[in-house]
């Protein structure tokens, strides 16, 4: 009996591992457009953009760097703490 409810727990455990997971990447994605949209609105705000964007490709801010190495980061984080959770499992 006792066997038969911790193998119900871990399996409880590895499906709210799941959609937490799933919820996780969610987020990071509509976080991602966010931060795109403010860049587009902030651009469009600026009159002087046009004039000095005149190159066909784009070149990052210091603040794009930071933020793109945070969310890198925060992913990277976050990947090997999901994979021992559903190891221990």
């Amino acid at each position: 009996m006792q066997k038969a409810r911790q193998w119900h727990k871990a399996r409880t455990n590895r499906i709210a591992v799941a959609r937490f997971a799933e919820f996780w990447t969610a987020l990071q994605n509509v976080g991602d457009a966010l931060a795109e949209a403010q860049k587009e609105s902030k651009r469009a705000d600026d009159p002087k953009w046009k004039a000095r964007n005149q190159r066909h490709w784009e070149l990052a801010s210091v603040e794009e760097i930071r933020g793109a190495c945070g969310r890198a980061s925060s992913r990277c984080g976050s990947c090997p703490a999901r994979r021992r959770r559903s190891r221990s499992s």
